[in-house]
């Protein structure tokens, strides 16, 4: 960096940008954020060069502080960026965005990257994951929709626009977005979860059942599978059978959030009220400022509720 003061600004600009790109590549992450504030000082005006600066630092800066050099490079020269690189810059913007939290303001970078490059199905998707964070699952779904209407085969949106349909209890639409998710992508573990946890929310308990084991059978650890099979139980009436899967599932996992909370509302089904204490206590922690995990428990708690009346 120091040499390169004594060079000619072009030179100099030219030297630098190939040093950082370079040590990029190598992953020497310390080493490549170095010279940036010499790049800076000798080339400010330079598109490739503070384009290369907003780069480095989005892979391996702060997310805020690439969100902001990101911000400075569109101002500056967006008007002369092609559409793909448009796009491109106005994706890691977003996605700096979400790093740091700012989840709306990171839906609208992505939303104006799809804008720039409508093909770009990643776009479409990004924007409806920050969406679905913020709880905005209506808005989610569209992004998502857009995402799949771009590239059909593209099973994580399908999956996307599954769970956001299941957050709105609209579980018949969930099982056809995860049959695509599965026709596009078979072996998707994920999708096939929700995809049981679909079924079972629209009386088709066997189908539930034959999922969720199928995704047992290739991740015995998965915790979330015996929350399915026990809601599958509590439908059929079999309080014994969902309190044998969650009693499994939380002596592997004692904080596994959903598991404490459809336990506890077990207990209270069956005025165990010591017992419930204890689930409701251990289930406080895990869950505070979670959003998303609140919403899928809230659901599970409806689910078993209902699943409960239905036993009783």
């Amino acid at each position: 960096a120091e040499r390169a003061d004594s060079l000619e600004k072009k030179d100099a600009t030219r030297v630098l940008v190939r040093y950082v790109d370079a040590l990029s590549q190598t992953g020497s992450t310390e080493q490549a954020l170095a010279p940036m504030e010499t790049l800076l000082h000798i080339a400010p005006d330079d598109a490739e060069a503070i384009g290369r600066v907003a780069h480095v630092t989005f892979e391996h800066g702060t997310p805020t502080s690439a969100a902001e050099l990101y911000r400075d490079y569109l101002e500056r020269f967006g008007k002369q960026l092609t559409g793909k690189d448009r796009a491109t810059a106005l994706y890691r913007l977003g996605e700096s965005l979400l790093r740091a939290g700012k989840l709306i303001e990171a839906a609208g970078a992505f939303d104006e990257a799809a804008k720039a490059a409508p093909l770009f199905h990643l776009a479409h998707y990004a924007a409806g994951n920050a969406l679905a964070q913020a709880g905005r699952t209506r808005e989610a779904e569209k992004r998502y929709r857009e995402s799949v209407a771009v590239a059909p085969r593209f099973a994580a949106g399908w999956n996307a626009l599954g769970v956001v349909l299941l957050a709105q209890d609209r579980a018949a639409g969930a099982v056809k977005a995860l049959d695509r998710a599965l026709a596009a992508q078979p072996g998707y573990q994920l999708a096939r979860l929700h995809r049981a946890e679909a079924l079972v929310r629209t009386g088709r308990l066997d189908d539930g059942e034959k999922d969720a084991r199928a995704v047992l059978a290739k991740e015995p650890g998965n915790g979330d599978v015996r929350v399915v099979l026990a809601s599958v139980a509590a439908a059929r009436g079999d309080l014994r059978g969902a309190q044998k899967e969650l009693d499994t599932l939380l002596a592997a996992q004692p904080s596994h959030g959903a598991g404490l909370l459809f336990r506890a509302v077990l207990c209270a089904r069956e005025d165990r009220l010591a017992l419930l204490t204890r689930y409701l206590a251990k289930e406080v922690r895990p869950v505070q400022g979670r959003q998303v995990e609140r919403g899928r428990r809230r659901r599970l708690l409806r689910h078993g509720r209902s699943d409960a009346d239905a036993g009783a």
